[in-house]
């Protein structure tokens, strides 16, 4: 049975969606389908994974550079402690968009109408030439005026979505997490975030993952958060200076 979802067209005005990458863009979209296959859920990065055809750290990879890009959440849950979901999914597909439900609710009002206007007393039968596609446009057609919900969270790539990106990173590598993001560490990220783009962000979360030094492997205690942020350490890891 094919499903469908809602797709706003305020997206053509939404910076986080038009600022990713072509490829990127195509996953996000291949990623809500899935969503709407799994009740506003994405499955685990293997099934992911084999759903989008690329490897699993490839689909690790793209989902949190998704995430940073406050497209897709991170919710409590699942086997590792969280799982992934579209961002604000809850909000904009409704229970209520069932097109059963709205098929049959649309025909009753109909035998209604044709009762009254007719003076009859037997319902007619249905007829075959109905279709849901006819009665989702009449339903979206209602709900045409209806204003989506924005807060805060909406807000694009942020200080908050680098510090859980931290955090991640750093439970990986067993470093200490950030609890606080104080002003000084926000006017720090805002700096990087003005000055780079997603993907120099998630390139030098990899670069910290896979540098010795920078680990800490090689007798110094490893980077910091602080540390990284500052212009100077930032660019050099983007650069690969602490690589091999």
């Amino acid at each position: 049975m094919s499903r469908w979802f809602r797709l706003y067209d305020e997206m053509l005005d939404d910076p986080k969606a038009q600022r990713l990458p072509p490829q990127d863009f195509k996953i996000w979209i291949n990623l809500l389908c899935l969503a709407s296959r799994n009740d506003g859920k994405l499955p685990c990065i293997s099934d992911i994974a084999f759903a989008l055809r690329i490897s699993e750290n490839d689909a690790v990879t793209v989902v949190e550079r998704l995430h940073i890009a406050g497209l897709i959440d991170k919710r409590n849950g699942g086997p590792d402690g969280f799982r992934y979901a579209p961002h604000g999914w809850d909000k904009r597909q409704y229970k209520s968009d069932n097109s059963a439900d709205r098929v049959k609710k649309h025909r009753e009002k109909r035998n209604g109408e044709c009762n009254v206007s007719c003076n009859v007393t037997e319902t007619p039968p249905d007829t075959d030439t109905e279709t849901d596609t006819e009665t989702d446009i009449i339903h979206s057609n209602e709900c045409m005026s209806e204003t989506p919900v924005s807060d805060e969270q909406e807000d694009n790539f942020n200080p908050r979505h680098v510090m859980e990106f931290w955090n991640q990173t750093a439970q990986h590598l067993g470093k200490p997490k950030v609890r606080d993001l104080t002003p000084e560490r926000r006017d720090l990220l805002k700096a990087r975030i003005g000055q780079y783009s997603i993907d120099d962000f998630v390139t030098v979360f990899e670069n910290i993952k896979t540098s010795p030094f920078l680990r800490g492997d090689n007798g110094w205690r490893g980077c910091t958060f602080d540390w990284v942020f500052k212009k100077a350490n930032f660019q050099k890891i983007l650069e690969g200076n602490y690589n091999g």
